[in-house]
């Protein structure tokens, strides 16, 4: 499954610095994964990024979370 915490941190923390401009030590993520039963795991990953500018101008200066979850079938 694509959803396992192996393959989706690495993509969570290559996005928040790729697309965002994140610097990759201003970013905790906290992810857990819970099985159900044999047949659904639920999934949940909550991250908090900050990162200052150059200046004090809060154009510069931002700040954000995320939250994701997601379950997975298997049949």
């Amino acid at each position: 499954s694509w959803m396992h915490q192996d393959k989706v941190m690495p993509l969570l923390v290559d996005y928040l610095h790729r697309k965002i401009g994140v610097p990759y030590d201003q970013i905790v993520i906290l992810s857990n994964s819970f099985q159900v039963n044999k047949y659904l795991d639920l999934y949940a990953i909550g991250s908090f990024a900050k990162f200052r500018g150059e200046d004090r101008d809060i154009e510069h200066n931002n700040q954000g979370y995320a939250f994701v979850t997601g379950a997975s079938l298997s049949f």
